[in-house]
């Protein structure tokens, strides 16, 4: 029988003034994973990860990937905030991410792309709500701010659905 498993990760706080904080977060996550997690509407099996360290994401994620089979749903969710640095790559945050150490302590959008391609799951969701924030000064023009988002997350493409957050509309 297929399997329905969800990661649901919340970065509520600011990180510095550039991010800001989202407007309550904290209250769209758990309607989200009871909604998710019913039987009768979801039926997904839930983790949640409320502000935590960009390593606990990265396991989180790898477990949340490798553990699924082809015939099973895989949903990940990401609240926060997201970084782009000057050579165009997009980090997500977690509490410890530093933006003059980005390569360290964020994660980058890349990894969660070769988990996407490398997973055997045929039908992976993936939700994206945050805005893309240059951490650079005289940085490039932004294409609208998710387009760096699912360029990067674009991979092979195979059973994967993107939602992202945009200011494009």
């Amino acid at each position: 029988m297929a399997r329905r498993t969800a990661l649901l990760i919340l970065h509520s706080k600011s990180i510095d003034d550039a991010t800001g904080r989202l407007p309550s977060p904290e209250a769209d996550l758990p309607a989200l994973a009871a909604a998710l997690g019913d039987e009768a509407i979801g039926g997904f099996e839930v983790t949640q990860l409320i502000d935590d360290t960009v390593q606990a994401m990265r396991e989180a994620i790898v477990r949340l990937f490798r553990s699924v089979g082809p015939q099973d749903v895989a949903l990940f969710y990401y609240a926060g905030n997201a970084l782009q640095d000057q050579f165009g790559e997009v980090y997500l945050t977690a509490r410890d991410t530093r933006p003059e150490a980005l390569e360290a302590t964020g994660l980058q959008v890349g990894f969660l792309r070769d988990l996407l391609d490398k997973s055997r799951c045929n039908q992976k969701v993936v939700i994206l709500d945050c805005p893309v924030t240059s951490c650079f000064e005289g940085g490039r023009e932004l294409l609208g701010s998710q387009s760096a988002i699912l360029e990067a997350l674009e991979g092979t493409g195979h059973g994967r659905f993107l939602i992202c957050a945009t200011d494009l509309i």
